[in-house]
């Protein structure tokens, strides 16, 4: 049942009512928190906010608002320049390529902004998600990468690659590996890219991975594998959550795998964490291949 309080006459309520919201005001420190302050909101005021007010926050306006020539002039007048860093770490470069600004990017760059970032906010982590522009993105990713950007750098447990992996998104898998991007190996709590794109069903871009270098034993720390991922998504087929092409290259790897002397039914997740611990895993009969 809904209680209503549609008038309120009561002087002790009254009272309540006003001492509640002083209480509440700024003055008392009880405001509740500005929509901004979190760092997992990655809006452009969010991160126009999250640099001090002041010459600041000026500085991070006039990279949000592509205005470069007052950006580098700006930065000048703060002491660590074009490095300034917000309040959760981000850094004027991020926030450039969080937009796509090529430009921006590149004024940056030539101004002496790190290429990686601050800990766990490289730049380049922000490209190729779900929702960006492949060509410009890779534009950009080539730009860091020249400036010394660590390909494989992470931007709050993202990174490049497995970005477009996820999405099956083999242009970006292509200019990614044109830069150096490895193929079968990923950072400590990362998967292989090749994984992730198996976890997303994105068994054409497994399929291009495995002809352009991606090994068939590709493994996670959680013992994923080719296989067994390959066995599990026959499920998802059937009820309509694998596409047709999709699956036509799912069961072309399975069929590479049965070439390979690799056992079918596949091993478990657990079986292969079991070999991984002692030196079995990729299967020694088939490492080679």
């Amino acid at each position: 049942m809904q209680v209503r309080y549609d008038k309120v006459r009561h002087p002790a309520i009254l009272l309540t009512g006003a001492i509640l919201l002083v209480l509440g005001t700024p003055a008392f420190g009880q405001a509740p928190a500005p929509q901004w302050d979190d760092p997992n909101d990655m809006t452009e005021e969010s991160l126009r906010q999250s640099f001090a007010p002041g010459p600041e926050r000026q500085f991070a306006n006039d990279v949000l608002l592509g205005a470069r020539d007052q950006a580098i002039e700006a930065a000048r007048h703060l002491p660590q320049g074009v490095n300034t860093p917000g309040r959760y770490g981000h850094n004027a470069l991020e926030l450039a390529v969080w937009r796509g600004d090529r430009a921006m990017v590149a004024a940056l760059l030539a101004a002496g902004a790190n290429p990686n970032g601050l800990p766990y906010h490289a730049p380049i982590g922000f490209l190729f998600d779900h929702e960006s522009n492949t060509a410009r993105d890779a534009e950009i990713a080539a730009m860091l990468v020249h400036a010394g950007a660590d390909i494989e750098g992470d931007n709050e447990n993202q990174i490049a690659m497995n970005s477009a992996c996820s999405d099956g998104n083999i242009p970006a898998i292509k200019a990614l590996l044109a830069l150096g991007a490895p193929i079968n190996t990923a950072p400590e709590g990362f998967s292989p890219g090749i994984i992730d794109a198996a976890v997303g069903t994105h068994w054409r871009a497994v399929l291009w991975l495995l002809d352009h270098g991606g090994s068939l034993w590709a493994a996670d720390r959680t013992g994923l594998t080719l296989g067994n991922l390959a066995e599990s998504a026959e499920d998802l087929y059937e009820r309509g959550l694998v596409l047709p092409d999709d699956n036509a290259a799912r069961l072309e790897v399975i069929e590479r795998l049965k070439q390979a002397h690799s056992r079918w039914p596949p091993e478990s997740a657990d079986r292969v964490l079991d070999m991984m611990s002692v030196g079995q895993w990729p299967p020694i009969h088939s490492a080679g291949k």
